[in-house]
C-alpha cells in the first residue's frame, strides 16, 4: 500500500516510519527486527505480532520470507520455532547495547535461539507463527504455506500436546511475553490464542480438529479465568492479576461471546478499569516480588509487566475502540497518541506510569523504534 504522508494522521505517519525503519534486507531476503538497539535481532514474538501492520503497509513479501525462515529453523525433535534469529547471541547484543551503546548489524547466516536467559523456551512462538500464516493467507490469498508446508504447520500445532493438562496449556516459567514474571501455569492469553488459532486453522486450512473440543476449550477459558467480581478475565488461575492483553484480544472475537450485549457490556467495564484508563498499563495489581526475574530487577525493570505502559497495548486499545465505533473514545486515544509520538518522533517500547515518558535507567532504556508497538498503532490507525 503506497500511502502519502497527507493521508496519514501524525501518529500513523510516525508509527509507519518507526516500523519501516526496522526492516532489514540480508542476502536471504527481507526481515523485521524487533528494534534498533538491544532488540536488534529477529525476535519471533515481536515480528509475528507486527504482521498485521506490515501487511497493511504492503510488506507481504517480507512477511512471507520471515515466516518461511522461522518454519525452516524449527527444532526438528519437537517442532519448536526459535524465540529469535540473530547473527550473534542475543545476550551478547543486549550487553553490547546496555554497556557500550552499540548494536552490531545483522548478517547471514542467521542462527536460531530456542532458550532465553532462564533456560526456558518461548511458549507462544509456534502459535504466533501459525497465526501469522493465517493472517498472510487472509490478506493475500496466497496458498504457499498450505501447499508447501502443510505437514510442518500441523507439526507446529502438535508441539503443544505435551503441555496440555486438564484441557489447558500449562507453560514453563518466563516463557510468554510477560517473561519478567514466572507465570509457570496456564495463562489466559496463551490459551486464548491457542483456541483462536486452532479454530481458524480448522476453518481456513481444514485442519482436522474437533469442534466439540474447541467449544469445550472456550467454555474452560470462561470457567477458569473469568473473575466475576471484576467482570474481566484474570491473567492466571486463582490469582488476582488482571492483564490488559487478553481482555483486549477477547474483545476482537465476536464468536468468543454468547451475545452481542455481553461483549458490549464487557467493553464498558474494561474502559472503567485502571488498565484502560492508564492507556497501555500491562497488569493490575502488581505481581508479587518473588515471581519476578532477577534479571529485570537487576536493571531496574521490576515493574516491566505490571506498572509499565506499553505502546503495543495502546495501539490495541485504539483498535478495540474503533471496532466498537466508540467515536469519543477514539478521538481521545488518537489525541494521546499524537501527543506521545510527536513528542518522541518514534514509537517507544514502554513508558513510565507517572510521566508517560519513555522508560530510562542506567542499564535499560525503552527500545525505539519498537516494531511491535509501531505495527499495532499502524494497524489501528489505518482501520476504517
Amino acid at each position: 500500500m503506497n500511502l502519502h504522508a497527507s493521508e496519514l494522521s501524525p501518529y500513523s505517519f510516525i508509527a509507519k516510519k518507526s516500523l519501516e525503519d526496522n526492516i532489514v534486507t540480508l542476502s536471504s531476503g527481507p526481515y523485521l527486527r524487533a528494534g534498533a538497539h538491544h532488540f536488534g535481532g529477529l525476535w519471533t514474538r515481536d515480528f509475528c505480532f507486527s504482521i498485521e501492520g506490515l501487511l497493511k503497509l504492503g510488506h507481504a513479501p517480507l512477511v512471507k520470507n520471515h515466516l518461511e525462515k522461522l518454519i525452516l529453523a524449527r527444532r526438528r525433535s519437537d517442532n519448536l520455532v526459535p524465540r529469535s534469529l540473530d547473527s550473534i547471541p542475543t545476550v551478547t547484543r543486549v550487553l553490547l547495547e546496555n554497556i557500550l551503546r552499540t548494536s552490531p548489524k545483522l548478517h547471514d547466516p542467521l542462527k536460531p535461539e530456542f532458550k532465553g536467559e532462564h533456560g526456558t523456551l518461548a511458549i507462544d512462538s509456534n502459535l504466533l507463527v501459525l497465526r501469522g500464516v493465517l493472517l498472510y493467507f487472509k490478506a493475500t490469498g496466497d496458498r504457499f504455506f498450505q501447499d508447501v508446508y502443510g505437514p510442518e504447520l500441523r507439526g507446529l500445532l502438535d508441539f503443544y500436546r505435551p503441555f496440555i493438562k486438564n484441557g489447558l496449556i500449562v507453560q514453563p516459567k518466563f516463557s510468554d511475553w510477560q517473561d519478567s514474571v514466572a507465570r509457570n501455569t496456564a495463562t489466559f492469553l496463551t490459551n486464548f490464542l491457542f483456541w483462536e488459532t486452532s479454530l481458524e486453522l480448522k476453518r481456513q486450512f481444514n485442519f482436522e480438529l474437533s469442534q466439540q473440543e474447541l467449544d469445550s476449550l472456550k467454555a474452560l477459558l470462561w470457567k477458569t479465568f473469568y473473575l466475576q467480581r471484576a467482570g474481566l478475565f484474570r491473567s492466571l488461575p486463582k490469582q488476582e492479576q488482571l492483564s490488559l492483553d487478553g481482555n483486549l484480544f477477547a474483545l476482537l472475537r465476536a464468536d468468543f461471546w454468547r451475545t452481542t450485549e455481553e461483549r458490549a457490556h464487557f467493553y464498558q467495564r474494561l474502559k472503567r478499569s485502571p488498565l484502560w484508563k492508564n492507556f497501555g498499563l500491562a497488569t493490575v495489581p502488581n505481581y508479587p516480588p518473588g515471581q519476578k526475574s532477577w534479571t529485570t530487577k537487576m536493571v531496574g525493570l521490576v515493574h516491566y509487566h505490571d506498572q509499565m505502559l506499553w505502546s503495543w497495548l495502546q495501539g490495541l486499545c485504539l483498535k478495540v475502540a474503533k471496532l466498537f465505533h466508540d467515536t469519543a473514545e477514539v478521538r481521545q486515544l488518537e489525541a494521546r497518541l499524537n501527543t506521545i509520538l510527536m513528542r518522541d518522533l518514534a514509537v517507544q517500547e514502554i513508558y513510565t506510569p507517572a510521566t508517560s515518558l519513555p522508560f530510562k535507567k542506567a542499564f535499560y532504556r525503552s527500545e525505539n523504534p519498537f516494531s511491535w508497538g509501531a505495527a499495532f498503532i499502524v494497524d489501528a490507525g489505518l482501520m476504517k
